[in-house]
């Protein structure tokens, strides 16, 4: 049983007629100008049910009449009714879309779009690669435009691609530009910008410990503030001297950290070091502080007392490396002023005044 007869690709000299049959046969196609027909297509023997022949030579703008047959393996012959078409004029359209405007625009290190534009509508389609040989293509869109945009995505940073662009109209007449060429954005450069200084960056010394204060950067990308120091002068950079520690915080915070453990009366000179996430740092700010001596309660207490930034300190009588007065000072002392009190007098600076009699 035959069925399901279609007459497809019409042009002005030829056509495609197609149909199905119930089980497996031949395919031949009878046409002409009139019922009588006149003209064979050719015979495919081979038995399929899905059957395809195609006419040639034939008329622009012509009535055709037509029928199918099919032979099964039995040989028993099946016709179809008649059927007719008109060939496509000689003015049909059998050209393809006019490309122009080829254009690669907003290109990144991944991307890039790629327009153009058509005298006709049509659909859009991009081959791209590396080589003029392309090897990979967008999804099509089938929507018929005169104004086409493609975006290809996945390329390598800093790369050369070739493309050619490609449309299709209503008629099936399919149009390729020559090929183009563009190049990706090598990779996104590296931030090499540090951060701002710290600001307002003090140090206060008092007994055995220094506290450091300041206010981070506003930077949005900041990330942290290091911390050298030294005792005889301040760090060169970011790699000299002692490290007390890196500081995280947040932009603009107001931060406040204690040195610790140090030595008494010593001058700790410090560099504050901030930095954002890539790394880049910014060091040109300083601080120094003494730290004080330790105050003693008790005039006896072993130990200089001193006390104050100036390092002012009181010297008693015998103070060798803190030990008490002895005996022999006192003495020495009392000698000491006996021996100023005869050469006042001998001088006639001071005078013993007689004691008056009542």
């Amino acid at each position: 049983m035959i069925s399901s007869i279609n007459v497809g690709n019409i042009t002005p000299n030829g056509a495609t007629v197609t149909w199905s049959t119930d089980e497996a046969a031949s395919s031949q196609v009878e046409y002409g100008t009139t019922t009588s027909y006149g003209s064979l297509s050719a015979l495919n023997s081979s038995l399929v049910s899905s059957h395809s022949r195609s006419l040639s030579g034939l008329s622009p703008s012509t009535v055709y009449h037509y029928r199918v047959i099919s032979k099964d393996t039995a040989d028993n012959s099946s016709t179809s009714g008649g059927g007719s078409f008109t060939s496509a004029g000689a003015s049909a359209d059998i050209t393809g879309p006019v490309i122009s405007s080829v254009l690669a625009q907003s290109i990144t290190t991944g991307s890039a779009t790629l327009t153009w534009t058509t005298d006709e509508p049509a659909t859009s389609q991009v081959d791209f690669g590396l080589t003029d040989g392309y090897g990979s293509s967008t999804t099509k869109n089938e929507t018929l435009l005169m104004s086409h945009q493609q975006i290809v995505t996945g390329l390598s940073a800093g790369s050369t691609y070739h493309f050619s662009v490609k449309s299709k109209d209503a008629a099936g007449n399919l149009s390729s530009s020559s090929d183009n060429s563009f190049q990706t954005v090598a990779s996104e450069s590296a931030d090499t910008s540090a951060p701002a200084d710290v600001e307002s960056f003090i140090a206060s010394g008092s007994t055995q410990k220094v506290v450091l204060g300041w206010t981070n950067p506003s930077d949005s990308d900041f990330s942290g503030v290091r911390i050298r120091f030294k005792t005889n002068g301040f760090p060169a950079d970011i790699n000299d001297g002692e490290s007390f520690g890196d500081i995280s915080g947040s932009p603009g915070a107001t931060m406040e950290v204690e040195h610790t453990g140090l030595s008494e009366g010593v001058t700790y000179y410090y560099l504050a070091a901030s930095y954002d996430t890539s790394g880049n740092f910014q060091s040109t700010v300083f601080a120094s502080a003494k730290t004080q001596a330790s105050v003693s309660s008790d005039p006896g207490d072993s130990g200089g007392a001193s006390s104050g930034g100036g390092g002012c300190g009181l010297i008693r009588p015998g103070d060798g490396g803190g030990q008490p007065p002895t005996p022999g000072d006192a003495a020495g002392m009392l000698t000491l002023m006996g021996f100023l009190l005869l050469v006042l007098l001998k001088k006639g600076i001071l005078k013993i005044m007689p004691a008056r009699m009542v």
